[in-house]
């Protein structure tokens, strides 16, 4: 879906990051034959939507060893932030034993470099204003910049249980 300290791809990661908007990328990732889907309808509720405090996204999938889990979802609000695993994914299998549990600790708040980042929740250019935003023309890369963040696991936690 990405690279460390590269530009944007221009596949679906942009409109992910600025928007919230998954359709994109998961096209690119079918078509280039990948295991995909997009997960956007809280639990529980009747449509699609953004997740509120104590609310919580599932999705299931197949998997076999050597395989990796990437998934994507946006900080709202801010210019470009998502959480995402490293830029090759979750291992899925250590041997013959598939990952279970809590794997929230390998899950990364990255700025995809998109947009001029602005104080979280408050900018000028973020989704809820709708006023676009001012171009980066950056990298991708693990947040650093002048704003202060809560720690990835007060915000999202990630669990994986087998079936």
């Amino acid at each position: 879906m990405f690279d460390e300290e590269k530009a944007d791809h221009g596949d679906g990661l942009e409109a992910l990051a600025e928007d919230g908007d998954p359709s994109g990328l998961a096209g690119w990732l079918a078509a280039e034959g990948f295991q995909s889907g997009v997960f956007n309808t809280p639990d529980g509720a009747a449509g699609p939507g953004p997740l509120m405090p104590g609310q919580s996204y599932s999705f299931s999938f197949e998997a076999k060893g050597g395989e990796y889990l990437s998934f994507a979802t946006m900080l709202v609000h801010s210019n470009d932030l998502f959480f995402a695993p490293s830029e090759r994914g979750i291992r899925l299998f250590h041997g013959n034993l598939a990952e279970e549990g809590s794997i929230t600790t390998q899950i990364i708040l990255w700025d995809a470099g998109t947009e001029v980042n602005e104080y979280p929740g408050a900018g000028i250019h973020q989704p809820a204003r709708l006023n676009g935003g001012v171009d980066e023309n950056g990298v991708v890369m693990r947040i650093d910049d002048e704003f202060t963040y809560p720690a990835v696991d007060q915000v999202v936690e990630v669990t994986i249980t087998r079936n």
